[in-house]
This record gives C-alpha cells, structure tokens and sequence, in this order.
C-alpha cells in the first residue's frame, strides 16, 4: 500500500477532482556490471537469456484473484501452487490489457517486448504539458491504462474526507480492493523464446496526477512498490529422484534428487555406531585434524545443455541448512556467486560441482566437551552422518526459505527450495551407479596427522 497522498480542498470544503496524466510499470533487471557513465555505459545483464530478435507478448492485466497472507481458519500461512494458473486466469473476467491501446506507446512495451541491456526513457510529464527525459536502469518498461489507477485516486479524495467508507482505509481492505498486477507471456509471432528474471522486490508503479484540475503547480507521483505477495504458475510436476546412474535435475520436474549420506553402516545400527566411535576415537586420542571435506558431482556433458549455474544441498530430513551453508551466511559476494565458500558452482574447467562439507563432517567426528555426556553427543553424530541430503538446481542462492509441494491434493509441507520454482535450467549428473569410477560422486576428507 502507497503512502497516502494528500489533496488540496475546495472553497465549499470538497476535495479537488484529480486527474491522473500517466502510469508507468517498471521492474529492473539484474545486473552483473555496468562499465564507463551514461550514455556511452556497456551494461551487463544477469539471469537474461536471449539473442536481440527473441521477442515476447507481453500483457498485463489488473489481478482479480485474492492472493491471501493465511489460510482462511487456521494460522498457516496460505500457500499458492504452480498448477493454479486457471484460478488466476478464469479470475481475470473481462479485465482489459492494462499495457495495450496507449498512444505512443511502442510495441517493445506489449506484443514485441525484448531484453535489452540498453537504459530505458521514462517521458515525464510536466505541469505545462511538455515532457522531461528520466533515465533508468535496464528492466521492464510499460505503459499502463489509467482508467483503473483514476479509480484508486478517487479513493484516496473519498478516504481524505469520510475515511472508513474508502476502500483504502487500511492494509486489509486496499489489498482486497486493488489485488495487484497479473504478468502473461506468449511468444511473438515469428520470434524464438527468451528467459529472463526480474528485480521485482525493487520495481514499482507509478501514477502520474495532478491534484488539481487547473492551476497545478507540479505533477505529483503515487508510488505502489513491488515484491510482496506473488505466485508463479510456470506450472511444474514435484517429484524426487531414485536413479542409480544418472541424476536428472529438471526444473519443470521441481525434481529434487536425494541420497542418503550413510557414512557409516546405515543397515545394523550397532556396526554403524561401532565404526563411528572407533573413528572418532582414532581423531581424538590421535590428535587428527580435519582440513577440509568436498563432495563433488561430475556433469553428463552435453553440448546443446545449459547447466545451471548453481546447485545446492541441503538437510532434507531435518529441512533445513547444512552447517557449511550457516558458516558462510555473511559472505558478500553478489548475486548466484553468494556463498561461494559453500560451493555448488558450476565448473567449466571440471565440468563439476562440489560443495564445502567441512563443518558438518567436523560435527559428527568432535569429541564431547566437558559438559557434555558422550552417549548423546555420540547419538546426535550418529543421526548426522546418516541424513537424507537434498540436491535441487536454485536460481537465487540466497533464496534458501522451504516452500510446500503439492501432488494431487497432498500437500507437503517445507519441501524444496523457494528458489527452484523460478529456476529454468536442466542438468544430468553421473551417479555412483555410472560406468565410468572417475564420474561417480565422490566425498573427499583431508585431514592433518601430527608427526610421530
């Protein structure tokens, strides 16, 4: 909900009729780099992928479906699935295309909409009727329809004056009232496809008006900032993997492979237990340090495949964070190479991922401390060398929060990462079962023994 504009009165009291002159979407991109200054800036752009021809249909419409924060009679926050894309659809009725029949408006905002790298001229309109240049940052660009946004205007003249007959009285009853924006792409006629993923969390729309009929001083804006609820509906399938050979992450799948990590003998508790007190021993009493610990997995190389750029493990048991991925929470580093300690980068060079296990094999091999009973510590790190470990293909590293899954109409809660809905790349990894020894997934343990 913007902040609540306020409008100046009449001479008999009323508020004065406001005229809205333009409304513009805008949604960055992400950007890689961005290199010399304006105009003559080369511009990087991340998570775009097209060639300069490969246009989209673009259309917008004013969203008509409910998109709620709880699930109506209980606390649990309401969950939206992939496959529900007729509920919005069906929901829209007879809405018209927000970002068609504009005047000036050109085709590159609607039915040749295109990536581009180049900045963007919002014209914005002046109190005399002309119009001054604003700069921005490459992103999506559009023109808006004003009828709808007029009548949001109005509301805030009503809600000026008789406060609790507005329906943007409050939170609750504004997002009831103006239910946001539904984005729909089809190809364009004669056009390959294009992917890209948007800044959304920093996009907004903006109203243009003027708060008095006649006389205004200056145009005035109405912000509405995006990023809060949303759903995609790049409808997807949940599934886990099994195969021996190959691991298939697949990301209209939402397939996410699992393994068991079976460290120690996962079939007779008591040989597993035997062999892990006798190791945590042998670094105890032997004084062993442990370097550090990789697991790598070894890419099925394709040449028409596009891996992803990053894939990530986590504790599927438990759901929740390896130790290694917390280690490294206040990384910097920008964009997919966030947490690049942890690892799950893609290697052109081995044509592999490996991740940083280090902290959570370091867990199960420490001894007790003085406070500490053995027996417990021993169960704990008995329990952690035996978890499911889950590996899925993520878009955005840091986008790690669990989302439910839904097959039929079982839903299941805190099951795969957020950040897998929105990621559009497949990769084939060998498994243990592959033919070649050299492509097998491997866990590597480097550790320090002191000198005799």
């Amino acid at each position: 909900m913007p902040e609540k504009p306020t409008f100046p009165l009449a001479t008999d009291g009323s508020v004065n009729p406001v005229v809205v002159e333009k409304v513009v979407l805008y949604v960055p991109y992400f950007i890689r780099s961005t290199t010399g200054t304006a105009p003559n800036q080369t511009i990087v752009l991340d998570s775009i992928y097209k060639n300069d021809t490969d246009k989209l249909n673009l259309k917008i419409f004013k969203n008509n479906f409910l998109l709620r924060d709880f699930n109506p009679g209980s606390s649990s926050s309401q969950a939206y699935f992939t496959n529900q894309y007729n509920d919005f659809n069906n929901a829209l009725g007879s809405n018209p295309q927000l970002n068609l029949g504009i005047t000036d408006a050109p085709t590159s905002e609607n039915t040749e909409f295109v990536f581009s790298n180049q900045n963007i001229i919002n014209k914005v309109p002046k109190v005399d009727g002309t119009f001054e240049d604003q700069s921005l940052p490459p992103g999506l660009f559009a023109q808006l329809q004003k009828a709808d946004f007029q009548q949001i205007i109005e509301e805030y003249r009503i809600e000026q004056r008789f406060p609790s007959t507005s329906r943007v009285f409050n939170q609750n009853i504004f997002n009831n009232f103006f239910r946001g924006l539904f984005f729909k792409v089809d190809e364009a006629i004669g056009a390959k496809q294009a992917l890209g993923l948007l800044n959304f969390n920093q996009g907004y729309l903006r109203v243009y008006y003027r708060d008095q009929p006649t006389g205004a001083t200056a145009i005035k804006t109405l912000d509405f900032r995006l990023g809060g609820k949303s759903a995609s509906l790049v409808e997807k399938v949940n599934s886990i993997g099994t195969d021996n050979q190959q691991i298939v992450i697949n990301p209209y799948l939402d397939k996410i492979y699992t393994f068991q990590l079976n460290l120690f003998n996962r079939l007779s508790s008591d040989a597993g237990l035997s062999e892990l007190m006798a190791l945590r021993a042998r670094f105890k009493n032997e004084k062993w340090l442990l370097n550090s610990v990789d697991m790598t997995f070894h890419v099925v190389e394709s040449p028409t495949r596009k891996n992803p750029p990053r894939l990530y493990l986590y504790d599927f048991t438990n759901k929740r964070v390896l130790a290694d991925f917390v280690d490294f929470s206040a990384d910097g580093t920008p964009g997919k190479l966030r947490y690049s300690n942890f690892g799950g980068i893609y290697s052109k060079t081995a044509k592999a991922y490996t991740f940083r296990l280090t902290n959570h094999i370091r867990s199960i091999l420490a001894p007790a401390s003085s406070s500490q009973v053995e027996t417990e510590v021993l169960t704990k790190a008995f329990e952690l060398a035996n978890i499911e470990i889950g590996l899925v293909a993520v878009e955005n590293i840091s986008d790690f929060s669990l989302v439910s899954a839904k097959t039929g109409t079982t839903v299941v809660d805190r099951f795969i990462p957020k950040s897998v809905v929105y990621q559009p790349f497949t990769t084939i990894l060998n498994n243990v079962g592959t033919a070649d020894a050299s492509k097998k997934p491997t866990l590597k343990i480097n550790y320090i023994k002191p000198r005799n």
